[in-house]
């Protein structure tokens, strides 16, 4: 299958992978002219000459993965120079390692005003997003056409114990009623981002429930509660506003201060 395909295939399967191009090459080379994809899971398609070169270029590429940084890498085919590669050859070539990161996820808990906002703002700013509510009656591919993924069950618990949940999620919980249930669930994960929609006195409950069964406060502290940065936000895309900006601020390390008064 051409490389291209490939590459259109594994990116709506949303797999994350690196584009290897070899942009100059001099003397001895396996290949002169070549390109390959390497998948996050070491899944490989085409080559650019295998051997210890490619092997390196492998290696390169999945670091570049883990770090979502693009780069150009020199290898060199001289076992005799320092740095080169254990071969005889003599040659050398420069290589583009293109990084396609998959999504990442936004996980929201409770199918809502806030949360159909809420995910229609996280779409637009590419991220994956998954909803779980406790209406499967209402949370469904009709009404909530832009989710990639739809979660629902009778008990909010039952539907968010179908995804499993990682450090690399954000997740924001605003549902009907059951708050409380969601967060209890996945107050254990150190998500990139956890957020919770509700009153301070709505709040205050909450933690107070949750720590006297026996949650941290350390784990309470990660949670962003009342949601949101103040805007002054009534209505749900208002809201949402808010809580989408709080998030970039937490994932990006910024204090979201006015930039007028950075001047």
């Amino acid at each position: 299958m051409d490389l291209f395909k490939i590459a259109d295939t594994w990116m709506r399967e949303d797999f994350g992978f690196a584009v290897a191009t070899i942009i100059e090459s001099k003397g001895s080379t396996p290949r002169h002219h070549a390109k390959m994809l390497i998948r996050e899971d070491k899944t490989l398609h085409g080559t650019i000459g295998g051997g210890p070169g490619e092997f390196l270029v492998i290696e390169d590429a999945l670091e570049a993965l883990r770090t979502s940084q693009n780069t150009i890498k020199d290898y060199i085919f001289d076992k005799s120079v320092p740095g080169g590669l254990p071969t005889q050859c003599g040659g050398s070539m420069k290589v583009l390692i293109e990084v396609f990161p998959r999504k990442k996820r936004m996980i929201l808990i409770g199918a809502g005003y806030v949360n159909q906002a809420v995910l229609d703002i996280g779409c637009k700013l590419g991220y994956r997003c998954i909803v779980i509510d406790d209406r499967p009656e209402y949370a469904t591919e009709e009404l909530l056409p832009q989710a990639d993924t739809i979660y629902a069950a009778d008990e909010i618990e039952v539907a968010i114990a179908r995804i499993e949940l990682t450090s690399d999620d954000i997740c924001v919980i605003a549902t009907k009623d059951c708050d409380y249930e969601a967060l209890r669930q996945v107050v254990q994960v150190d998500f990139r981002y956890l957020g919770m929609i509700g009153s301070k006195r709505k709040v205050k409950k909450i933690f107070e429930q949750l720590l006297a069964e026996g949650v941290k406060q350390s784990q309470l502290d990660r949670v962003h509660a009342p949601i949101g940065l103040d805007i002054g936000a009534e209505l749900p895309y208002e809201i949402a506003l808010s809580i989408t900006s709080e998030i970039l601020t937490v994932i990006n390390d910024t204090d979201g201060k006015r930039l007028k008064n950075r001047r």
